[in-house]
């Protein structure tokens, strides 16, 4: 195959996945069912509960409208990172991509003291817990700990989660 070949591969691909984002969100749905309005308009299921209207027709969406064969590719196309706004460059199948997720080095957490909101990275927990002084009792961060494989650190009768 010759490079003028391989690029008019590659710029179809990225029409055929671009057919497959949903016009609200512009992101390729992770999940079923993917709505479709009477023309075929695909709308994900995060965003189709706030539509009533076609985002690309303006025709009324159906209740129960659904496109299989988008159900189906939705599950062949490579995905995203969902902590790829954290710097995570990896691309997958959505299996093997939501498998990844689950150990990603630069996933996040909401942090474990009932008064803080924010979302961090666990990587970063340990600076975030030490600057804003969010830490937790024994029996909390040990419940933590076994779900981010973190270390625990004791200091002065406070207990801290440290990232690997």
């Amino acid at each position: 195959m010759t490079v003028k070949g391989i690029m008019a591969a590659a710029a179809g691909f990225e029409r055929f996945l671009g057919e497959l984002e949903c016009p609200v969100c512009l992101q390729i749905p992770r999940e079923g069912p993917v709505a479709v309005c009477p023309v075929g308009h695909l709308v994900c299921k995060t965003c189709r509960v706030n539509v009533t209207t076609c985002p690309t027709c303006r025709r009324r969406m159906l209740e129960d409208g659904t496109n299989t064969v988008a159900n189906k590719m939705i599950e062949k196309v490579p995905h995203p990172c969902k902590y790829s706004q954290f710097g995570c460059n990896v691309t997958k199948p959505l299996k093997e991509v939501i498998e990844h997720e689950a150990k990603c080095p630069e996933r996040t957490i909401k942090c474990p003291y009932l008064r803080c909101t924010e979302v961090i990275q666990i990587k970063k927990y340990e600076d975030h817990a030490m600057s804003t002084k969010c830490n937790r009792p024994h029996s909390v961060a040990t419940k933590l700990e076994r779900e981010t494989s973190c270390n625990l650190l004791k200091n002065r009768g406070q207990s801290y989660l440290l990232n690997n």
